[in-house]
């Protein structure tokens, strides 16, 4: 039943909640990286802007994904003094650490 009215629910809860997108997310895969498991239910694309902390971060959410949990960690590096440092990210990402040394 739910597969033949999907489409046209997500339509209206996108519409009320005045949404151009809409997605749902997925479980963690088991596969030991953390890949994106959403899925897009209204909308073209997954691309999102997201500001924190003064950085805005853009992103496809279907590609990459956003940790809401390392804020105070991402808080705790933008204040350390990295003048005249060299900052290495051995990780690759949007740049959770790496930029807000750069604020």
């Amino acid at each position: 039943m739910w597969d033949s009215i999907a489409e046209e629910l997500w339509l209206i809860v996108a519409k009320s909640l005045k949404a151009h997108r809409l997605a749902r997310q997925g479980p963690v895969a088991a596969t030991g990286t953390r890949d994106s498991t959403l899925e897009i239910l209204v909308g073209d694309d997954g691309w999102v802007n997201h500001r924190e902390n003064g950085i805005l971060y853009s992103f496809d959410v279907t590609k990459c994904m956003f940790s809401w949990g390392n804020l105070s960690e991402k808080l705790r590096m933008a204040k350390l003094d990295c003048k005249d440092e060299v900052i290495v990210d051995l990780f690759a990402g949007i740049g959770y650490f790496v930029l807000p040394f750069l604020v």
